[in-house]
């Protein structure tokens, strides 16, 4: 009885293991403090290390970071501030490749850095620390975010698209870049981008993390995402009628 006590009500932390944010930060002010804050109410893991690259915001974001970074010290957080603005596309490309000492980790998360996505999730949803490449998306049925009748259209012709390309039947959330890594996945993406670099501008390069990493065997799901505008106190950066097009070449390139 003792035994199936401790399997059944043993403290989660103990159960899991460490764990990596990886956050690409521009002009986010106290979102991005925010962020962090919920973050640090997670308790359920041995560590949990931040990697923030802040891409060089011209706003008080460099401070909330900075306070961030002194209010938590319950949290291992690097942060990166970079002189200038490069764009999600260098933000990514430094996350990916350098920063070290990963392989103690079990999982690498990546996610926005405007706390509209609930970094919680993963503790609701402790089932996709199971697979090689959890994506948390807009097109599930329990998805709690409207997307547009257009946007539906378009992700729905690029996705066809990049299944034939990446040659997965699997995914149908693209662009989010709410992932959750297994370590294995994670250090081939890394090898790869090693070698040759994220080359897409825009959220288009988030579509092309995925075509870094050999999916066709992999074992691969997505959960329902939570996205949450109202948490977002900067206006977006994002230009997302000229993204959905760029993402949409970037699918046809692959395809022929």
């Amino acid at each position: 009885y003792l035994l199936v006590w401790f399997y059944f009500y043993l403290p989660e932390k103990i159960l899991m293991d460490k764990i990596i944010y990886k956050i690409p930060v521009y002009n986010e002010e106290k979102s991005a403090y925010d962020l962090v804050s919920r973050i640090s109410e997670i308790n359920s893991f041995d560590e949990i290390r931040l990697d923030i690259y802040n891409d060089g915001s011209n706003t008080k974001t460099y401070e909330w970071l900075e306070k961030a970074k002194k209010d938590f010290n319950n949290l291992n957080i690097n942060i990166y501030h970079a002189s200038s603005n490069q764009g999600l596309l260098t933000a990514l490309n430094h996350l990916i490749t350098e920063f070290d000492k990963e392989d103690s980790f079990s999982n690498i998360i990546f996610l926005d850095g405007d706390n509209t996505h609930n970094p919680q999730q993963i503790i609701e949803h402790p089932e996709c620390f199971n697979y090689d490449l959890s994506i948390f998306s807009r097109y599930t049925d329990d998805a709690t975010v409207n997307v547009s009748l257009f946007r539906k259209i378009l992700s729905t012709g690029a996705r066809y698209v990049y299944k034939v390309a990446l040659g997965v039947d699997t995914i149908k959330e693209y662009t989010c870049l709410y992932r959750v890594f297994n370590i294995a996945t994670f250090k081939e993406l890394k090898k790869e981008v090693q070698k040759n670099p994220l080359k897409e501008e825009g959220f288009v390069c988030a579509v092309e993390m995925l075509f870094k990493v050999n999916l066709v065997n992999k074992n691969i799901r997505e959960f329902p995402l939570f996205l949450q505008y109202d948490l977002k106190i900067a206006a977006s950066s994002n230009k997302i009628i000229q993204n959905i097009f760029r993402s949409l070449i970037f699918a046809f390139k692959k395809f022929l």
